[in-house]
């Protein structure tokens, strides 16, 4: 990944399914993801191993991550970007596991989830006055 992201000159990289874990283990596959000149911020799946969403992003770049909230369909990371000239883009990087009878998610579940999110999200753009990207 790493190299990927220098061959394509990339400033802005969300990922999915990053299967770290928040702890201490992760700041070396922190490093070997991050080329130098980038930094990572990531949230790991709370409830069980696998999943979790990161954002690797140029130096250049000011990220806030915003206060975060708890659904159980899925996993996300809010986050306002700042560039060097003062333009703010606000950006939620979103990962929903497949539903199983095993993980106990449901589609409903997810809608349900997933609207609710919709609502304080386009509530905050609204009143921003922002940009929104979803990927």
């Amino acid at each position: 990944m790493n190299d990927y992201i220098l061959e394509h000159d990339i400033d802005l990289l969300a990922i999915t399914e990053t299967w770290l874990y928040g702890d201490s283990s992760d700041e070396f596959y922190c490093r070997d993801i991050c080329p130098e000149g980038y930094r990572i911020i990531h949230e790991a799946r709370k409830y069980a191993e696998g999943g979790g969403v990161a954002l690797v992003y140029k130096k250049c770049f000011k990220v806030k991550y915003n206060l975060p909230a708890n659904f159980r369909s899925f996993e996300f990371m809010d986050i306002t970007i700042t560039s060097a000239r003062n333009h703010n883009l606000r950006l939620a990087v979103i990962y929903r596991a497949p539903p199983s009878p095993k993980n106990g998610l449901t589609v409903s579940m997810f809608i349900d989830d997933f609207s609710s999110f919709l609502e304080g999200f386009v509530l905050v753009l609204y009143l921003s006055l922002g940009i929104l990207i979803f990927t």
